[in-house]
């Protein structure tokens, strides 16, 4: 079951469309800006069960960061990590 609905807001800023995929590590969703209605992001949540755990929260903001630093046009770029 997705963590978030279509329509939900998260944090003010990001409204869901809809679910892209589901891995063992997290699921991921297309979200459009709030304010600009014509920008979508891709936002990926670590699972509930692996949330708890350091050592997976510690390679989810590693992978993170890696992605941060590439380039490229088919490479959503990272522009904001939420750590709760």
């Amino acid at each position: 079951m997705p963590y978030f609905e279509p329509g939900q807001v998260i944090d003010g800023e990001y409204r869901v469309e809809r679910q892209l995929g589901q891995g063992g590590m997290a699921i991921v969703y297309l979200c459009r800006d709030v304010r600009l209605a014509s920008r979508f992001w891709v936002l990926k949540v670590l699972s509930d069960q692996l949330m708890g755990i350091a050592d997976a929260r510690g390679r989810f903001l590693r992978e993170a960061e890696t992605m941060a630093r590439l380039e490229h046009p088919q490479i959503m770029p990272v522009v904001r990590v939420i750590d709760r």
